[in-house]
């Protein structure tokens, strides 16, 4: 059996409602050489019957089911499966334009990078800011970080990215946010060459569901989220202030505060959430007031409730 150029990898978990169009804009294609794989995450719902569904109706549909272990680890089953010279990565409640794929016949760079609409459940369509990004070799890097901020540079999806780029290099399972983030960060290191096309667009929806209330996270697990996001951002060798910014506002805004003690602790007490906070000061970025607030209400708690040491403190110097 030949290989298909693009392999295209769908995890897919409680996705019955949007799985049909996601799947009927993929196999409308005008592009047609390549293979779905289908990574049903034991769903509860009909999406792995649906998956069934459309793969009794299409060859180029493989689907797996395996026993739940995230959006990470099905990426990861993906990755090992695929056999396409190109990777792609679209999610079950995603849809694609129909000349998505066919991106591919117009550039031979490691990474095509593509226009991203966000989609309401109200019906508005919202294009993400682009990036003008072409870049090879030694100023990849240099040309990343300075745009690092745009949320669509840190998206796995909107890209389609030469799988020998990728091979081995696996989706952190630990991570629940943020791991497209520290993914795509270490994938920039591996490539050669990276450009934008306009004219082929993936449409995201955004979940009714607001992020705080979908991700709720405890301070150790939101700081050892940030600090692997860090650690891979760190190794790209560039600043960007404004990423950092929205780094931390993302995680500040997902972590349970309804121990205030914790957060104190374990929180603003870490040292790279120290680091990126002196960053951000040192570029004469200002802190948001949602930082210092909360900061603040940490540290008043902290005090109220060890009133001694803060006294010992204040006498000792």
């Amino acid at each position: 059996m030949n290989s298909p150029t693009i392999s295209i990898i769908t995890p897919v978990y409680q996705a019955e409602a949007y799985l049909p169009a996601c799947l009927d804009s993929i196999l409308g294609q005008t592009f047609t050489d390549f293979e779905l794989l289908l990574i049903d995450d034991e769903s509860i719902d009909r999406s792995g019957a649906i998956c069934d569904e459309y793969a009794a109706r299409d060859p180029r549909i493989k689907v797996i089911h395996q026993k739940k272990g995230g959006v990470s680890k099905a990426r990861n089953q993906g990755l090992r499966l695929a056999r396409g010279q190109w990777i792609t990565f679209i999610d079950a409640d995603d849809t694609i334009s129909p000349n998505y794929l066919a991106a591919v016949e117009e550039t031979d760079a490691d990474m095509i990078l593509l226009e991203v609409a966000e989609t309401y459940s109200d019906g508005r369509i919202i294009p993400l800011e682009t990036v003008n990004l072409n870049a090879t070799g030694e100023d990849i890097p240099q040309k990343v970080g300075q745009q690092l901020h745009l949320l669509l540079l840190r998206l796995v999806t909107a890209k389609i990215i030469r799988r020998s780029c990728v091979e081995g290099m696996k989706f952190q399972t630990a991570q629940k946010l943020g791991e497209d983030t520290e993914y795509m960060l270490r994938c920039f290191k591996r490539i050669n060459s990276i450009t934008m096309l306009t004219g082929h667009c993936y449409y995201h929806r955004q979940p009714d569901i607001p992020i705080k209330k979908k991700y709720r996270h405890s301070p150790i697990h939101s700081a050892r989220s940030l600090k692997n996001i860090y650690k891979a951002y760190k190794l790209l060798g560039e600043t960007n202030a404004e990423f950092e910014l929205c780094l931390l506002c993302l995680f500040l805004h997902v972590t349970d505060r309804s121990n205030m003690y914790e957060v104190n602790k374990d929180w603003f007490k870490d040292e790279t959430i120290k680091q990126i906070r002196q960053n951000i000061i040192k570029s004469r970025t200002k802190l948001p007031w949602s930082y210092k607030r909360r900061q603040l209400h940490a540290w008043t708690i902290y005090h109220t409730l060890h009133p001694f040491k803060y006294l010992k403190r204040l006498v000792m110097g």
